[in-house]
């Protein structure tokens, strides 16, 4: 006749586990990597340092079919400037000094322009 091991109960098992001491915390060892390391694992091939933006050649497509993530393409704002084409472009309105608002205001204007060649329109035109 074969003796085979008993095995433990269930309760027996719960009992033995509930009499084990668990540590309430348990500490945590930090461990750096030298300089040298790190330079030795670069020259090796190892690692390599990406210091680069991640560009998106095409759209990322998802199983279904679906675009997933696109490129970022940067949006030209179209400005519409305060005052008509006419007033700004009045000689005499440049002339005023700078402490009237209307003057202020066309340098403003102008720096808005150079900011965004192409993309501000005085109202009533159309923006290109």
């Amino acid at each position: 006749m074969i003796d085979l091991p008993v095995t433990p109960t269930i309760d027996k098992e719960r009992e033995r586990i509930q009499t084990t001491e668990v540590p309430s915390h348990v500490p945590i060892i930090e461990q750096r990597v030298s300089e040298e390391l790190t330079k030795e694992a670069e020259e090796a091939g190892y690692l390599e340092r990406v210091e680069k933006e991640v560009e998106l050649k095409k759209p990322v497509i998802g199983p279904q079919g679906q675009v997933l993530v696109t490129a970022p393409s940067a949006q030209q704002p179209k400005i519409v400037l305060p005052v008509s084409r006419q007033t700004y472009l009045n000689p005499k309105n440049w002339h005023l000094p700078v402490t009237m608002a209307i003057r202020w205001l066309f340098t403003w204007i102008k720096r808005i322009m150079k900011m965004y060649p192409g993309g501000t329109a005085f109202p009533n035109e159309p923006t290109t």
